[in-house]
């Protein structure tokens, strides 16, 4: 049985498992394949890798009181009729798992 077409929507939740090398064979095969024919996904993948390597170097510490505020704010509303809002401490587990995204992403692109 083949696997249903990847829409846009699907690709934008599921980037992240892909660029972290955590998709199961079958999915990452859908996955490459919308890539490869779906320029606007191609575009945003493209913008998701170069966030990674730009962010992946700052630091909690290095961002300004307001602007870890307003960082925060906007990751917990995001999507907040599906994701439950993060308590405060859980932005320390955010910036770990940021600043690791280029190296993880670099070891399994090897």
């Amino acid at each position: 049985m083949t696997a249903a077409p990847l829409a846009c929507v699907e690709f934008v939740e599921i980037v992240t498992e892909y660029l972290e090398g955590t998709m199961s064979a079958k999915d990452r095969r859908r996955f490459e394949e919308h890539l490869a024919a779906c320029p606007g996904c191609t575009a945003y993948l493209k913008q998701i890798r170069e966030t990674i390597r730009a962010v992946g170097s700052v630091t909690e510490q290095d961002l300004s009181p307001p602007a870890r505020a307003a960082l925060l704010d906007a990751f917990r509303d995001w999507n907040s009729t599906e994701r439950v809002p993060a308590p405060l401490p859980a932005a320390h587990r955010f910036f770990a798992r940021l600043r690791s995204w280029p190296r993880r992403v670099r070891r399994r692109q090897r």
